[in-house]
């Protein structure tokens, strides 16, 4: 019971053609990379998830055309980008693309200004403890 409802689920889901992971990663000292990564290829399954109850197919990017392709056996055709991310993925290929200088400059920048933020909250909370009166502590 519990396999089928998973793999209902499984069947449901769908996946980005891009990721940026800067957001996920913790932040390192002069590390201003997005870490951008698009999909170049998906391997899936079709059919019940038992041994021998189905097939596997591979999407493939051509990069010359950035058309997207469905292999299976000899067979190759061509597929729309959007069905890929109908695809129940078995695994998946990134490959990472190099951030823009403006990417990081903008990445720069926020990060300065999110530092200086933090600055200033800290400076007005010194300020506003130093001007509250200081209440004696009882024994």
């Amino acid at each position: 019971m519990h396999r089928e409802i998973l793999w209902s689920l499984l069947m449901t889901m769908s996946l980005p053609r891009h990721l940026t992971l800067k957001d996920f990663l913790l932040p390192t000292d002069g590390d201003d990379s997005l870490y951008k990564y698009d999909l170049v290829a998906n391997i899936v399954h079709e059919g019940l998830p038992e041994a021998g109850k189905g097939t596997y197919s591979a999407h493939v990017l051509h990069r010359g055309s950035n058309q997207w392709f469905d292999t299976q056996d000899l067979h190759v055709d061509e597929v729309l980008p959007q069905m890929i991310t109908l695809s129940t993925s078995y695994i998946q290929i990134w490959e990472r693309q190099p951030d823009t200088a403006e990417e990081l400059q903008a990445v720069k920048q926020a990060r300065e200004d999110a530092l200086r933020a933090e600055a200033e909250a800290a400076a007005a909370a010194a300020a506003a403890d130093a001007s509250s009166p200081a209440v004696p502590m009882e024994s």
